[in-house]
């Protein structure tokens, strides 16, 4: 049992020395990010306070159950880090990471995550994208941390400014049988030619809901109408 999990980890995060208790390692590894402890993994907030921003994406820690190609594990307590955009586990008082890199898909609670690769700062990358619809086009989120200036107080030579770190999200999409994922352009044009020769009754459907494509819920609307009709059968990936 332990070599599956020896398999699917990417490193130990942190270890409660003789105390097992689920809810004193979790208040341990995030109530204080800047311990000596924790900085060496975690780094989160960049010397900002840790009331500044919510770091994980759910408030209670969730059941976790991943698949790898010959693989699968299933977790009481897990949570995904919005900075580092990793999914973190308990399991038997010892703080793990999934490793995108071996895990094709996982549930965390009621959402669904794949692993994809991605284009980031001209590099291929690996990591964990929110299904919001999934079907011939697979509409996904990734989730991250926004820094946003609220003021600003430019002052003869020299400026200073008031910042904050929010989560944010950008959307992704991919064609099924392909596992890259690529940034969906948030342009009209851009976004019909994506479904090729369904694109008129695609721009029919926009048009009579009034659909924008720079709001989420519109797009998951029109990929959701894809996968359900013109777009031909809904690909299968609930987890066994």
């Amino acid at each position: 049992m332990r070599s599956r999990f020896t398999w699917l980890m990417l490193c130990v995060a942190s270890t409660l020395c003789g105390q097992d208790a689920v809810s004193e390692l979790k208040k341990q590894a995030f109530a204080n990010l800047h311990s000596e402890v924790n900085q060496s993994l975690l780094s989160m907030l960049h010397n900002m306070p840790v009331d500044a921003v919510e770091v994980l994406l759910f408030e209670e820690w969730q059941p976790l159950a991943a698949r790898g190609q010959d693989m699968s594990l299933t977790i009481d307590s897990a949570n995904f880090h919005l900075e580092h955009n990793m999914i973190l586990f308990i399991w038997k008082g010892e703080l793990f990471m999934l490793d995108p890199s071996r895990v094709e898909c996982a549930q965390l609670g009621q959402r669904r995550f794949l692993s994809m690769r991605f284009a980031a700062d001209r590099q291929t990358q690996r990591g964990f994208f929110e299904v919001l619809e999934e079907g011939a086009m697979t509409l996904l989120r990734r989730h991250e941390l926004v820094r946003k200036i609220i003021n600003y107080h430019p002052v003869a030579t020299r400026a200073t400014r008031e910042e904050v770190v929010e989560p944010g999200s950008e959307l992704f999409y991919h064609r099924s049988g392909s596992r890259f994922a690529r940034l969906l352009p948030r342009k009209k044009r851009a976004v019909i030619t994506l479904f090729r020769r369904h694109r008129d009754a695609m721009i029919d459907y926009a048009r009579r809901h009034r659909l924008s494509v720079h709001r989420d819920a519109d797009m998951r609307a029109l990929f959701g109408y894809y996968n359900a009709t013109v777009g031909g059968s809904t690909v299968q990936g609930e987890l066994e």
